[in-house]
């Protein structure tokens, strides 16, 4: 099992030793530990993109790779169409307000929050 995943099973209250087969999971529960580790994974990338963007260091292929992609989390899905909602208003080329700038740290403490 991976660094990540361990992590994230460790987190959820599993011991460091357990094993699927010791848990008994099901393949049906196995997935559902895999969705939530793969959701955890994206939000935590999506969190840093949103910090590249408040530091001005995002690059074209970033943009399109985080903000085209749909996500089947929808708390992520839902702070992606607000961000790509906020660039449309805002509009291209412009340079970050404060009070962006305040959202999209938001959004990244946010998707940073067990919650």
């Amino acid at each position: 099992m991976d660094q990540k995943k361990q992590e994230l099973l460790t987190e959820a209250g599993f011991q460091v030793g357990d094993t699927k087969e010791f848990l008994g999971l099901t393949k049906a529960e196995e997935r559902l530990v895999e969705s939530h580790v793969q959701n955890v994974q994206q939000r935590l990338a999506f969190a840093d993109f949103l910090c590249r963007i408040v530091e001005g260091n995002v690059q074209a292929i970033e943009w399109n790779t985080f903000v085209v992609t749909h996500y089947p989390d929808e708390f992520l899905e839902a702070i992606r169409v607000r961000l790509v909602r906020l660039s449309i208003d805002r509009g291209g080329g412009k340079k970050w307000s404060e009070s962006e700038i305040a959202t999209l740290q938001q959004w990244a403490r946010e998707l940073r929050s067990p919650d």
